[in-house]
C-alpha cells in the first residue's frame, strides 16, 4: 500500500468523525478482506447475504451512522485499486413493516388518517441506493471488453462503467455523499463556508488519468466518466 492511499483512508475515515457521519471506524489503511467475505463475493445470491459476511467479520474500514459501509483497497500503487460503497439492504424492509404496523394501526382507529399520512411521509427509503464499486486493474485490461478503470452500479457483476480516472478513497468517499446524502452535503457545506465542493473538486484534481497504454483512442470516442 503507498503512503497516499493510505493517508486518503486515514482522511475519510476522519472527515466522517469531524461532521458525525460515523458509526465505527474500521480498517485506517486498505483492506485486506477476509477469506470468509471473498468466498461470499463470489458464491452469494443475493446483496444481502454479501453485507451480512462483511458486517460479522468486520470488512470495512468505516461505517456511517446509517450502516452503510466503505471498503478501500490498494495492491499495487495506481495500478490494482478497489473502491466500494454498501448501502444499509436492511431499511427498506424494516420500513414496510413500520408501514404494516401504521396500517394496523389507522384500521383499529387507532390513529387518525391524518396521522396515517404524517407517520408514512416521514419514512425514508434506500432501497433504491445501489452498490456502488469502483475498480482499477492494469492486469485485467483488455480494450473491448474490461476497461483499465470502471465503476460497477448495482448487484450485477458484469456492468462496467468506464472511467478515466486514478481515484483515490476521499474522491470516491465524497462522490457518494454528494449523490447519496445531499441533505447532509448541503448541511455540512454550510457549517464550512459553502467550501465542501471545492475540497471535492481538490480532491479529483489528486486524482490522475490513466495513461494512454490503459486507455486507447478508441476507448476515448466511446462513453466514459471522466
Amino acid at each position: 500500500m503507498s503512503n497516499d492511499f493510505g493517508k486518503s483512508v486515514f482522511q475519510s475515515i476522519q472527515f466522517a468523525n469531524e461532521n458525525n457521519l460515523l458509526y465505527q471506524a474500521g480498517c485506517p489503511s486498505s483492506l485486506i478482506p477476509t477469506d470468509n467475505f471473498k468466498k461470499m463475493s463470489l458464491k452469494a445470491n443475493s446483496y444481502r447475504e454479501l453485507y451480512d459476511c462483511a458486517i460479522c467479520y468486520q470488512d470495512f474500514n468505516l461505517m456511517l451512522f446509517d450502516k452503510s459501509f466503505f471498503q478501500f483497497s490498494e495492491m499495487a500503487k495506481e495500478q490494482e485499486v478497489r473502491l466500494a460503497y454498501f448501502p444499509n439492504p436492511y431499511s427498506f424492509s424494516e420500513s414496510l413493516a413500520h408501514r404494516q404496523a401504521a396500517n394496523e394501526m389507522l384500521e383499529r382507529s387507532e390513529i387518525s388518517l391524518d396521522e396515517f399520512e404524517q407517520i408514512i411521509s416521514e419514512e425514508t427509503f434506500s432501497c433504491d441506493i445501489p452498490i456502488i464499486r469502483y475498480d482499477l486493474s492494469q492486469k485485467q485490461y483488455c480494450e473491448m471488453r474490461h476497461p483499465t478503470a470502471h465503476f460497477h452500479i448495482g448487484f450485477f457483476s458484469e456492468n462496467r462503467w468506464p472511467s478515466r480516472r486514478v481515484m483515490t478513497p476521499m474522491s470516491f468517499f465524497l462522490k457518494v455523499l454528494r449523490l447519496y446524502y445531499s441533505g447532509l452535503w448541503d448541511e455540512i457545506d454550510q457549517k464550512q463556508g459553502n467550501c465542501l465542493d471545492e475540497l471535492y473538486r481538490t480532491e479529483i484534481a489528486k486524482c490522475p488519468l490513466v495513461t494512454e497504454d490503459y486507455f486507447s483512442k478508441t476507448e476515448a470516442q466511446r462513453f466514459f466518466f471522466t
